[in-house]
């Protein structure tokens, strides 16, 4: 893990207890994700990667910034006045440096018993952030133990296929543990797919 990151976890976690400890509240549990946690948000500081666009267009994306934030536990929300858990999600943000193609998150929300990981995709409307979608896979769980995707080879592969049809909508995501996104499909026929480094 960056230090960036564990900087930002610790100044969440004494922010957390400062606010959720109280006389009549007990200790309050606070989930963090551990280094191998970690490694599903892939993208490390300056970080780049470039895709193929459906037209054989280059477009490069740079990692623009990692997020975390305490989430109440499971059976808790904003309005209790005890919480006595509290989980830490952190994400990850990949942005075409054009700022043209839709941008690109990865996920993560540390839980007692569970890791959550998921993946998103978004794009800027009038200067402001909106998503596409964000859907979770099953960590433990590759669609595909090896999977070709723009000429090279990659394992453990996971992938996303959302309901939705309409033309913005995304059609299939391709994601991996080592490498991110792989491919990112839309029904309107736009796509990404990662261009391997030679």
């Amino acid at each position: 893990m960056n230090k960036t990151v564990l900087k930002l976890f610790t100044v969440m976690l004494f922010a957390a207890a400062g606010l959720t400890s109280c006389e009549k509240c007990g200790n309050v549990l606070i989930t963090e994700p551990t280094p191998e946690d970690s490694e599903w948000l892939v993208y490390k500081l300056n970080d780049t990667t470039a895709f193929q666009t459906e037209t054989a267009d280059i477009v490069r994306y740079t990692r623009t910034g990692i997020y975390a934030q305490n989430v109440p536990g499971e059976g808790f929300s904003m309005e209790d006045e005890c919480i006595d858990q509290i989980d830490v999600q952190v994400r990850t943000v990949m942005e075409d440096v054009q700022n043209v193609q839709p941008y690109l998150g990865t996920r993560i929300l540390s839980k007692p018993d569970d890791l959550v990981v998921e993946v998103a995709v978004g794009e800027n409307v009038n200067d402001k952030a909106v998503e596409i979608g964000v859907w979770e896979i099953d960590e433990n769980n590759p669609s595909y133990d090896s999977l070709a995707v723009n000429d090279k080879m990659y394992y453990d592969v996971f992938e996303v296929n959302p309901e939705n049809t309409k033309a913005n909508s995304i059609s299939q995501i391709l994601y991996n543990k080592e490498f991110g996104f792989l491919s990112v499909s839309f029904y309107s026929g736009k796509k990404l797919e990662r261009i391997p480094v030679q």
